[in-house]
């Protein structure tokens, strides 16, 4: 009976045993997919990184690029608006002018008929 007891300890030590390397086998290959993982992480994380970079000089390029439009478009709108003035004012000077003309005309016309009198008399 002795002997029974002894070799059923010794299957269950050797099962335990054969479990033991199992789950360090486990074990072991875990930390190996752990560390991979790990390094898969990093290079996720440093590309992430070069990503943001280049974001914030793309976003740094578009900032430029909008004030340099903004600035165009101010430009162009003070041109127009001083291209306008200029129209008004070039129409005015032509209905003044045109109002001279009417003025010059009728005193060169009252001119002659004084004339025209001081000849007569």
């Amino acid at each position: 009976m002795l002997k029974f007891e002894m070799l059923c300890h010794e299957v269950r030590l050797r099962k335990a045993l054969d479990e033991e390397k199992t789950l360090r086998r486990l074990h072991d290959e875990r930390e190996v997919e752990l560390a991979y993982l790990q390094c898969e992480l990093q290079k996720k994380m440093e590309g992430l990184e070069h990503l943001r970079d280049k974001a914030g000089q793309a976003k740094h390029k578009y900032d430029e690029l909008k004030a340099q439009a903004d600035a165009q478009a101010s430009t162009k709108e003070g041109a127009l608006a001083k291209a306008f003035a200029l129209e008004v004012q070039l129409r005015l000077a032509h209905d003044n002018s045109l109002v001279q003309k009417d003025t010059i005309a009728k005193l060169e016309t009252e001119l002659s008929k004084i004339r025209a009198e001081i000849v007569d008399a």
